[in-house]
């Protein structure tokens, strides 16, 4: 955060690659079957002088809920949010569907003149979402904040009226808590975790939108791709067995890889590699 300059900015970038071995990193990699050694991109985006920020989970990460969107935030950058430096203020949603119908008056010409028809109704969704709890972190004491002159990120205390009061209001979170969705259905339904931030304009900006990591969420929807595991029968009994059978069949090669140069395979190793 906070860099100037594209010596500067190429010295964060060697930072980003050098952190994938990290201890922390290495042993997220092997737990979820990534290599571990693999390529990485680096993304640089301009900075958002933020007034407020946090992130957003378009299904509860905890309960695996996917109506229920939650809401984290704080005043200025999110990395107090996303490094859990402070308590941030929580919102709970629940989004659902609405139908809207728009009608409208069809005419036809006719001479140079025109003749009234039927009118057409069309119809279409829309997102709402009802607050089901706001909660107020008090104890939120400090925010980091982009200095202009010095070019430095800072962590600034917060006033008792500051930690008294939200960050964001409740129109704030519902527009975050709707943009949040609609990423989620950019990238085919999956559940999102979304980090966001508001600037002194009030302008919202998404600053990042990945897939939620808890594994539970992720396949809490029946839409999941191992959700359903196709069988040639039909009884209660094999719809059981199919759901199990198709979990573990969907897992069976879930192992880590060391590095690219080690390979898993079914094949009988005598013949695919005689020497081996």
């Amino acid at each position: 955060l906070g860099v100037s300059g594209s010596e500067a900015v190429l010295d964060a970038v060697r930072t980003c690659w050098a952190s994938q071995f990290l201890e922390r990193s290495v042993s997220y990699r092997l737990a979820n079957s990534v290599a571990v050694s693999a390529d990485m991109a680096v993304v640089v985006q301009e900075l958002v002088r933020a007034r407020a920020s946090g992130v957003c989970f378009t299904a509860n990460p905890v309960t695996s809920e996917r109506a229920n969107v939650v809401v984290a935030a704080n005043y200025g950058l999110g990395v107090t949010v996303v490094d859990g430096n402070v308590v941030p203020d929580h919102f709970s949603l629940v989004k659902r569907l609405r139908k809207v119908s728009r009608t409208t008056a069809n005419t036809t010409a006719t001479s140079g003149s025109s003749s009234g028809a039927s009118p057409t109704e069309r119809s279409t969704c829309v997102w709402d979402f009802d607050v089901r709890e706001i909660s107020c972190a008090t104890s939120k004491h400090q925010c980091a904040r982009y200095h202009e002159d010095a070019r430095t990120v800072e962590m600034e205390s917060l006033d008792r009226e500051q930690s008294n009061a939200t960050s964001i209001t409740e129109l704030e979170a519902k527009r975050v808590a709707a943009a949040a969705v609609a990423s989620e259905w950019f990238f085919g339904g999956s559940p999102r975790d979304v980090e966001w931030a508001f600037d002194e304009a009030g302008e919202l900006f998404l600053l990042q939108a990945r897939p939620i990591t808890t594994v539970s969420a992720a396949f809490a929807s029946d839409e999941s791709e191992w959700a359903h595991f196709a069988m040639p029968h039909h009884t209660a009994e094999d719809e059981q067995l199919a759901s199990i059978g198709g979990e573990l069949l969907a897992r069976e090669l879930d192992t880590a890889l060391g590095s690219e140069r080690q390979w898993l395979t079914t094949c009988n190793i005598g013949e695919m590699s005689p020497s081996a």
